[in-house]
């Protein structure tokens, strides 16, 4: 079962997502912003981590930053998942390592498409 990290500061979206990936036979875990995110890496390793870009106390931007520094945890891929549509910004972070960078208006299955694909 493929084990994912969710990184979302608005608890609707946490919980909408969550939900989502569950009926798909995903294990989830949440953390409201990125530095709960740390907190929870010292104690397991997800698969694949989904993470928002603006989050009070450690934004989306900083946690990416930490997490590529992490000689254990730089290989978990990364999905952005944001309403953020700037170009600069979706080049901030491919350049960070990124595995991609969703907008949360996309349709369900191209998050779950996203995610299944980065095991094949």
């Amino acid at each position: 079962m493929t084990h994912i990290l969710l990184v979302d500061d608005n608890q609707f979206v946490r919980t909408c997502i969550d939900r989502m990936l569950k009926n798909e036979n995903f294990m989830i875990e949440t953390a409201e912003n990125g530095a709960e995110a740390l907190n929870k890496l010292r104690g397991s390793t997800p698969d694949v981590i989904i993470c928002d870009v603006k989050m009070p106390q450690m934004d989306g931007y900083r946690f990416v930053k930490a997490l590529k520094k992490m000689e254990t945890l730089r290989h978990i891929p990364v999905i952005m998942y944001t309403s953020m549509q700037e170009a600069r910004e979706r080049k901030k972070f491919m350049a960070l390592g990124v595995a991609c960078y969703l907008d949360k208006c996309c349709p369900p299955e191209t998050l779950i498409n996203t995610i299944s694909g980065l095991f094949v």
